[in-house]
């Protein structure tokens, strides 16, 4: 806490990180850093978007960062869930394939 003076004039993270918006995933805890050490930017699943790419972009040009690390986990959540609906709407087509119905 007592650079935060400090950040509120400039801010020079030396890494970029683009992580999981999962909860038990903080970066700075992860790598030990504080306030300012890194530019953190998270999405669930990890899944990168035009923004992402944009923001990753942004503090490059604005803040000279040169690190950029992507961070992944185990267990994530929203990969977990998007395997699972997967599943389902294959079981479904599976089951309407065998019925002689289209799928919806």
């Amino acid at each position: 806490m007592s650079r935060r003076p400090e950040l509120m004039q400039i801010q020079e993270p030396f890494a970029i990180v683009l992580g999981c918006s999962d909860s038990r995933v903080p970066a700075e805890i992860v790598f030990d850093q504080g306030l300012g050490d890194l530019f953190v930017i998270r999405v669930a699943g990890n899944i990168v978007a035009p923004s992402q790419v944009g923001s990753v972009e942004f503090a490059v040009d604005r803040f000279g960062t040169r690190l950029v690390v992507v961070l992944g986990h185990s267990q994530c959540g929203a990969i977990l869930a998007t395997i699972e609906e997967m599943q389902c709407a294959l079981t479904s087509a599976r089951r309407s394939t065998t019925s002689g119905t289209a799928p919806s």
